[in-house]
């Protein structure tokens, strides 16, 4: 007759915890004596493990009943009864009609249910290490390639044809512009190289987990629309290219009225030669930046040279003053720096979706810091000394770039046509990379996030392309007006939206985010706040764009004050500063959940690495509703159990943090040796606040699992290596590809009190007892000299000694007490390992 090992079910502290599992081991008499016997405790398992295990044995566990088994926390309860609206939307989602949508559904994670799959796939995950491979360099690369394109040229042009700044005057504008934008990028991009999270994630943080909605619409529309303008430019320099090659283009019948044919038709060849390049993943792309780096930027300093050439040098350009005067001049060179400002309102807020790359966050901060300002410098220096030249050579600045390289056709040579379609074939790459890079992956990303099931950064992708034919970009680019008032019009929007971020990120929150309850709608979750939606981050947002809103009806025309129009002068800083200060006000006045634990800041980032965002909705067990026999199995946990100073756990949490993979299950292992796991309980806090699955289980011996006294004394059985062998028949059981037993830096809350050696151990005895007053340690001494270890005095000498090195709260913990009732209703265990006294080492540990 052989005996097994056997789980019993396993439970749920608390009821907003993941996976909180208590597990009690048994031995079974098996009835089937013709069975292969099979030993207690297998031997094939000889060491701890922190790695995934290369032997799968057989367990030697079973489990009673089936919610026993870890699937069930996973599996969403399909015997679930619906009635009602809800018994409609089960038909809906049954439907044929659903069935063949569900044909199209993006590849995700198993275990979602219908509400889950609203809000993740596989591109809206925390991004995964082998997908991080954005370096220094790459940023570097990124930002040089996305500073060389025309749009940023046309913004610094129209600094002199508008605002009738001189050269000199518009590049300090741009310093100043690029600059700001630069510090308000790396403060962005932080949160996704922290946690590596995208945009529509970070959201959901300060606008909730459907609120996030609304604000990540308003960046998907304004990406659609600029990568119709980007590519309503780029096939600009398709129909250069075309008319340095064949001349008798511009002579071609225009059948489509406005815009004319032959540049719909430019520009929808630049479109349909875009599509193949919006099929690769965002990681592999950052090679086809490096390229524009190096390309585009000679070009850019050919046209440079080449129009200075034809102005006759640079004396006539630089030597030209600027048309504005007084107060004119001034609100110039605000507005000015505010275009700059305004040409990265996108790239500000959605600067996460490409920072979550990042193998380091400095890899994303440094980088982009510098390089923003000084590559944007740098090409907007060349656009305006072009523009500056045109009015030289023409009488009239153009403040289109390509405008004026199409003037340069007239009366070309072969040899200057062909250094025309250089520049345009370069200008068309670096449009190209600028629609990926700052449009249709951040188009792409927010899709995925309006419509995860069915939506990937691919096919989001690819719908903004469609989209940026819909919205007939050439009708912004009629005027250099028109197109910087719409500029303006946008940053009202995503000002007040990273207003938003910002405060809750940096201030409210300092830095502390659970990233998977950024993936849960369950209503207890931190970031569900009000059916879905906080609205703290929308009263803010609201009041971030009322502060501009009369100020853009006098943009587009109407009369208005002039105080107005003095404030939208600087919208993007009143919107995003009212903003955040409207919603740290609120948040002061109507807390959140979710802050930092400690109250200081407090990031713990690669927590968010193998993040499972299923949640099974029946899982959630309510302590309080536990049967008594229940309450008699787990334990019943209340706040008098939490043994542990909170802000002291964290401390230590933060300091080994990054060494924790999300979801994977910290297996807690206790001491005595026997003395059961109830004293460790407060480490649910864990999974209470950081959703970490912690796994408690009493060993062979104690607690609730099965008890041997006929093995009482028998050093040869209790020994270390059968310990660790049922450690090993639990994970093979539990099913654990991998799972946290001490990890680094944590090992002073995890294993808080395991010798590296009896001897060690013993000495330290020794050190701690010397502390004592003089008279304890000779009651000791003397009652371990004649092995008297039943004495009271004995016993009352220790319980000192316990209170002084071991638990010094009073009165002790109800968690620490239970757990020496269980050591002392029954020591077998502890007497044949560590014999009769802590304070001495006698049994099969000696050796």
């Amino acid at each position: 007759m052989s005996r097994r090992l056997q789980s019993l079910h396993p439970a749920q502290f608390f009821s907003s915890s993941p996976i909180g599992s208590f597990y009690s081991l048994r031995t079974v008499d098996s009835d089937d004596d013709q069975r292969e016997q099979e030993p207690l405790i297998s031997s094939e398992s000889t060491s701890y493990a922190n790695t995934p295990r290369t032997r799968s044995p057989r367990p030697h566990y079973r489990t009673t009943g089936p919610s026993s088994h870890p699937d069930a926390f996973y599996k969403p309860n399909s015997g679930q009864k619906h009635t009602g609206f809800d018994a409609i939307l089960e038909r809906f989602r049954n439907s044929k009609v659903v069935n063949f949508i569900d044909n199209f559904a993006v590849e995700n994670e198993p275990g979602l249910n219908s509400t889950q799959l609203m809000l993740t796939n596989l591109d809206l995950r925390p991004v995964e290490p082998e997908r991080r491979q954005w370096g220094a360099w790459n940023y570097v690369g990124f930002w040089i390639a996305d500073s060389f394109n025309i749009n940023t040229w046309m913004i610094s042009s129209a600094m002199i044809t508008e605002y009738g700044l001189s050269w000199w005057q518009s590049w300090v504008c741009v310093w100043i512009g690029y600059t700001i934008s630069a510090c308000f990028i790396c403060v962005m991009g932080r949160i996704g190289a922290i946690y590596h999270i995208g945009y529509p994630v970070v959201a959901r943080a300060s606008f909730g987990i459907w609120g996030s909605l609304w604000p990540v619409f308003n960046r998907a529309a304004m990406a659609c629309v600029w990568y119709g303008v980007q590519a309503w430019l780029g096939g600009h320099c398709i129909k250069i290219m075309i008319s340095s090659v064949w001349k008798n283009y511009e002579t071609v019948s225009n059948t489509n009225g406005d815009p004319p044919t032959r540049e719909f038709m430019a520009f929808f060849l630049f479109w349909l030669l875009s599509l193949p390049a919006l099929w690769f993943p965002v990681h592999k792309i950052r090679h086809l930046f490096t390229i524009k780096a190096y390309f585009v930027p000679l070009a850019g300093l050919a046209y440079f040279a080449w129009a200075i050439s034809k102005a006759g040098g640079l004396g006539p350009v630089v030597h030209q003053g600027s048309s504005a005067k007084g107060s004119d001049l001034a609100w110039g060179i605000v507005k000015g720096i505010m275009s700059g400002i305004a040409n990265f309102a996108t790239l500000i807020v959605n600067n996460p979706d490409f920072s979550r790359f990042a193998r380091k966050p400095r890899d994303a901060f440094w980088s982009q810091l510098v390089i923003i300002p000084v590559g944007f410098a740098f090409t907007s220096f060349i656009g305006i000394i072009v523009s500056s030249s045109s009015a030289v050579i023409y009488g009239e600045a153009i403040w289109n770039p390509l405008d004026l390289l199409e003037r340069f056709l007239n009366g070309a040579s072969s040899g200057e046509r062909f250094g025309i379609f250089a520049i345009a074939s370069a200008f068309a790459l670096a449009q190209l990379g600028t629609n990926i890079a700052a449009n249709s992956v951040s188009a792409g990303t927010d899709m995925t996030a309006l419509m995860p099931r069915y939506l990937n950064i691919r096919r989001g992708s690819y719908i903004c392309a469609i989209i940026g034919i819909i919205i007939c970009p050439w009708n912004l680019l009629k005027s250099s007006n028109k197109f910087t008032t719409y500029l303006s019009a946008y940053s009202v929007f995503l000002s007040s939206v990273a207003g938003v971020i910002f405060c809750d990120y940096y201030s409210v929150r300092k830095g502390y985010l659970q990233v998977k309850d950024l993936y849960s709608d369950r209503k207890v979750g931190p970031y569900f706040y009000t059916l879905g939606c906080n609205w703290r981050g929308y009263l803010a947002y609201i009041f971030g764009v009322l502060i501009n809103i009369i100020g853009f009806a006098g943009a587009v025309g109407a009369t208005v004050p002039a105080s107005a129009t003095y404030i939208y002068n600087f919208n993007y800083f009143t919107g995003f500063l009212v903003a955040a200060g409207s919603y740290w006000l609120i948040c002061r006045i109507s807390p959140i959940d979710a802050l930092s634990p400690t109250g200081q800041w407090f990031e713990i980032g690669d927590d968010s690495v193998n993040a499972c965002m299923a949640y099974d909705e029946e899982s959630s067990i309510d302590v309080d509703g536990m049967t008594e026999s229940d309450n008699t199995l787990f334990g019943k946990a209340d706040e008098s159990s939490k043994a542990i100073d909170v802000k002291g756990v964290f401390d230590v949490v933060q300091a080994g943090w990054r060494s924790i993979e999300w979801n994977r299950p910290l297996i807690v292992l206790h001491g005595g040796p026997g003395i059961g796991h109830k004293y460790l309980l407060s480490l649910t806090d864990l999974t209470t606040d950081f959703g970490i699955p912690v796994i408690f289980y009493d060993q062979i011996g104690c607690g609730n699992s099965t008890h041997l006294r006929e093995k009482n004394g028998d050093s040869g059985f209790w020994s270390v290596q059968l310990f660790v062998d049922e450690f090993h028949n639990l994970v093979d059981h539990l099913g654990l590809a991998s799972y946290d037993v001490q990890p680094k830096n944590l090992n002073k809350l995890i294993i808080g009190n395991a010798p590296a050696s009896v001897r060690d151990w013993l000495e330290g005895v020794v050190t701690l007892k010397n502390r004592l007053p003089q008279d304890i340690q000779d009651v000791l001494d003397g009652c371990e000299k004649k092995q008297d270890y039943e004495s009271p005095a004995y016993k009352e000498e220790c319980t000192y000694f316990y209170k002084l090195h071991v638990c010094r709260c009073e009165p002790w913990p109800r968690d620490l007490l239970d757990a020496f009732e269980n050591l002392r209703a029954d020591q077998t265990v502890f007497r044949a390992m560590n014999g009769p006294s802590d304070l001495t080492v006698k049994g099969s540990l000696k050796d």
